[in-house]
């Protein structure tokens, strides 16, 4: 599937070789002469579809930001909701979000350090690759994701993917199937091998067109080696940037919002996209700090600015699928301590989140990264103190009780001795409005919403356990749970 740029790209290297004839001319008329017999377009029309299979547009360029020096290290202070369809939700501030990156052509080079700027995506594959990025790494691996995105790139059909590639497809975006129903590289292969053979070789074949020998040879190495990434990945060139890397500028994504994706390595990598929200002008301070803003991280693309040079798309590594669980993660202690500073500051947080990090990163010896686990755990006992509380005021446990831990850390634990008797004698002693469960459970509810569950039917035995409020601003319902065990 062409996209502007490289529509841009393949007149750029047919007009050096046809320049002074007639044939530059009718080398486009027979593009458009080709698709013709697919669609009732006028010529305008036919151009404008093939430009929009995948294409992008520019974000405007700004030199300087409103506020001050962004530093990277004072990011992420504020908290933000992801929302069901991905979105970020952000209050005013500075954020770092590390992405997956992927690259969006089956050929050029991917050299480390380049200089991006970021575009919007847009076309009919638009919505499939950023829903691709959104929802499939939560269930297939990076390399499978990105060898999709090439045989996408290279104009495969459904067919001529590979069996992994069809599955991804089958259950993250069964929808958009028929879209990709017919192969663009075979249907215009045939017609314009045809029409040369009828100009007498003044048309030239698409052997002789560099954009489309390198479709075929992605389409011939897919064949042959299947979905072998490695194998595929050796047709990229990740050869090192010979130029001197540039600052790297920012766009305005909106009124609101700026944005830059700064990167060390090529595809494949992790990188960040850098943000800075800026307040709306005329909002006080009060109603300015409950306002947030939307920022679709899966629409963007890292333009290069240079043809020889792979666009990237992105998938953010904590989102709607909580944390994307990769190597290259611990291999990147910066990225690391950020995604572990996301899951405490995101609403609702998730705990799971946290400990699958923190179990992952154990072995990491890198100052940040111990930073945000022991602000992780401090702000896991500031929790279980917190609903704790109505326990201890009622005398049923004290500060000297010894706290069990178990193997869902989300649960503070403790053991006292009396079984049944003295479960309804506690039960008892606390406050709140009394409930019946449907199943007969007895509940009480505390009035901030706190609730009491008497337990007397589970597998551990008579069961006295906490609940915070389901809409608790500071403490929202994240599996948080304190309980004590009557033997």
């Amino acid at each position: 599937m062409m996209s502007i740029v490289d529509i841009k790209w393949l007149k750029i290297r047919f007009k050096a070789k046809l320049k002074g004839s007639y044939i530059f001319k009718l080398f486009l008329l027979v593009i458009i002469l080709c698709l013709s017999s697919c669609s009732h377009l006028s010529k305008e029309g036919l151009i404008q579809s093939l430009k929009s299979q995948f294409n992008t547009s520019p974000y405007p360029i700004v030199q300087e930001m409103e506020g001050t020096t962004y530093n990277d290290k004072d990011a992420n202070q504020t908290s933000f909701i992801i929302e069901d369809s991905g979105n970020f939700l952000l209050s005013t501030g500075d954020y770092s979000i590390p992405v997956m990156t992927y690259c969006m052509k089956s050929s050029s080079s991917s050299p480390k350090g380049h200089t991006y700027i970021l575009d919007q995506m847009k076309g009919k594959l638009g919505p499939l690759i950023k829903k691709l990025n959104l929802k499939a790494p939560a269930h297939f691996s990076m390399s499978d994701i990105q060898i999709l995105h090439w045989s996408l790139m290279s104009g495969l059909s459904y067919e001529e993917m590979t069996d992994e590639s069809q599955m991804i497809i089958d259950q993250i975006v069964p929808e958009h199937r028929n879209e990709i129903k017919e192969s663009f590289l075979s249907s215009i292969e045939k017609k314009f091998d045809h029409l040369s053979e009828l100009s007498d070789g003044k048309v030239p074949t698409l052997n002789d067109i560099p954009y489309f020998e390198e479709m075929r040879s992605f389409r011939d190495k897919l064949r042959e080696v299947g979905n072998d990434y490695e194998k595929l990945k050796s047709i990229i060139d990740t050869s090192s940037s010979k130029k001197k890397r540039n600052e790297t500028p920012w766009s305005k994504i909106s009124e609101n919002i700026y944005a830059r994706f700064v990167t060390e390595g090529s595809f494949g990598d992790i990188g960040f996209i850098q943000v800075r929200v800026i307040p709306e002008t005329g909002r006080t301070i009060n109603s300015e700090s409950q306002k947030k803003y939307t920022f679709d991280v899966t629409s963007l693309v890292a333009n290069p600015n240079d043809s020889n040079v792979q666009p990237l798309s992105f998938t953010p590594l904590y989102g709607m699928a909580g944390v994307i669980g990769t190597s290259r993660i611990a291999a990147n202690p910066h990225a690391a301590a950020l995604i572990l500073a996301l899951t405490l500051v995101v609403y609702p947080m998730n705990w799971d989140d946290f400990f699958q990090l923190e179990e992952f990163l154990e072995d990491i010896n890198d100052k940040d990264v111990k930073k945000e686990i022991e602000k992780g755990r401090e702000t896991l006992r500031k929790e279980h103190d917190e609903l704790e509380r109505p326990l201890k005021e009622a005398g049923i446990i004290s500060g000297k009780d010894k706290k069990h831990s178990k193997q869902k850390k989300e649960t503070r634990e403790y053991r006292k001795p009396g079984g049944l008797d003295q479960l309804q004698k506690d039960f008892d002693k606390m406050p709140g409005k009394l409930i019946e469960a449907t199943d007969g459970t007895e509940i009480k509810v505390l009035p901030d919403g706190t609730t009491i569950v008497k337990g007397t039917k589970n597998n551990h035995g008579p069961t006295l356990e906490l609940q915070p409020p389901k809409e608790n601003p500071k403490y929202p319902d994240d599996g948080i749970r304190v309980k004590v065990r009557y033997l």
